[in-house]
């Protein structure tokens, strides 16, 4: 489940918040969550844009992704 999570933040997808929250639901320690899903998606995104894989405007949509999936963390 955290490496659909963490697909998730890298493909955009608005499921990464749906996912945050199934984590929270099913106990999964939110810290690992974060640690392993949106953590490991944003460096993964900086890897790219470091590379020159991606343009800046893609950098900041994944970021996005991520702040949306942590407030799935936070929100319970």
């Amino acid at each position: 489940m955290i490496n659909e999570f963490r697909k998730a933040v890298l493909n955009y997808d608005d499921a990464a918040r749906r996912l945050a929250e199934e984590a929270v639901e099913k106990n999964i320690d939110p810290i690992k969550a974060i640690q392993e899903g949106p953590v490991k998606g944003i460096i993964e995104f900086g890897d790219r844009y470091g590379r020159k894989v991606i343009f800046l405007s893609e950098l900041m949509v994944g970021a996005n992704a991520c702040i949306c999936s942590l407030k799935g963390v936070f929100s319970k």
